[in-house]
């Protein structure tokens, strides 16, 4: 029997190295490296080659940890391509890591383009910085769990923005399944390319709330949440849900209160005991989603768990 691990890896691998070569001999296969809780490809042999993106985060140290681009090479050929495959899945997955635990997302995606190193990473770089209300916010858009909320949220007109020069952007899901975005099919349904990216008033509030949709994934994926896991977009809709109808504020009630619609439903703060217990809880000053915890097992149980 083969090993599933093994498989997977294969798999993906063949998956990136089947786009690579789906394009003109001279496109390049790169792999684009957030170093911030570690850097799992500092000793390899090339990392000379790598450009670092010139990003200012706004903590003194300014470009310290700043993601990077490194040129790789075939399949089968230079190490540096299958070990960031490796690792990728291993931190989309949540399964530890040497050089990060379970908490990173180093490897952040393969792009594939005819650019050279240095004028690729440039073309990156040009998309991390996004004025809102009058700030000006690094977008960390290269983010694999951000690249899944963008993948719902934007238009392809955005994406095409975002590709730059680039033929395509690879990044594996929670799932570790390769997603990708490809110039050739998001050019077909676009007339006009922005110059720029602009979100809406709506997407930017979206994205916004987007850490709390991440949080509830890896809790989900931290239990071995065997469903098929909810879209950042409905996560998103959930807190906004309870905010607006129950006045939660905090981080742990804003991911918690999602948690219980995952489980129980859209509907179970509507079922009268529970709607009670929120209830009284709010207009006693005491947060409503703390309270589920009094809320007696013989009612969640009428309750269509998943």
């Amino acid at each position: 029997m083969s090993d599933p691990n093994s498989l997977l890896l294969q798999q993906t691998c063949d998956a990136i190295l089947a786009r690579r070569q789906a394009y003109a001999d001279r496109a390049m296969l790169y792999v684009l490296v957030d170093p911030a809780l570690g850097d799992p490809l500092k000793d390899a042999p090339s990392h000379s080659c790598a450009r670092q993106l010139r990003v200012d985060f706004g903590d003194g140290g300014r470009f310290e940890k700043a993601p990077y681009v490194l040129p790789l090479g075939e399949f089968g050929r230079d190490p540096n391509a299958q070990m960031s495959v490796e690792i990728a899945i291993a931190e989309a997955l949540r399964r530890p890591t040497p050089h990060a635990g379970q908490v990173a997302r180093s490897i952040c995606g393969w792009l594939i383009s005819t650019l050279p190193v240095k004028d690729l990473s440039r073309q990156v770089e040009r998309n991390t910085r996004m004025n809102t209300g009058g700030n000006r916010k690094v977008f960390r858009f290269w983010d694999p769990r951000v690249m899944d909320f963008l993948d719902e949220l934007l238009e392809s007109k955005q994406k095409i923005v975002l590709l730059a020069d680039m033929h395509e952007w690879l990044w594996l899901d929670r799932r570790a399944t390769v997603k990708s975005w490809r110039a050739g099919d998001l050019m077909q349904s676009v007339q006009d390319v922005p110059a720029s990216l602009g979100l809406s008033i709506e997407q930017s509030s979206a994205l916004s709330h987007g850490r709390y949709a991440n949080l509830v994934l890896d809790a989900l994926q931290a239990s071995d949440w065997s469903a098929p896991l909810p879209s950042q977009g409905s996560l998103v809709q959930a807190v906004r849900h309870g905010m607006t109808r129950w006045g939660i504020a905090s981080d742990q009630d804003c991911v918690m209160y999602a948690l219980y619609r995952v489980y129980y439903g859209q509907q179970f703060d509507e079922a009268p005991r529970v709607s009670e217990c929120m209830t009284r809880a709010r207009s006693n000053g005491q947060s409503p989603v703390a309270a589920l915890e009094q809320v007696d097992a013989s009612v969640w149980n009428t309750l269509p768990a998943r």
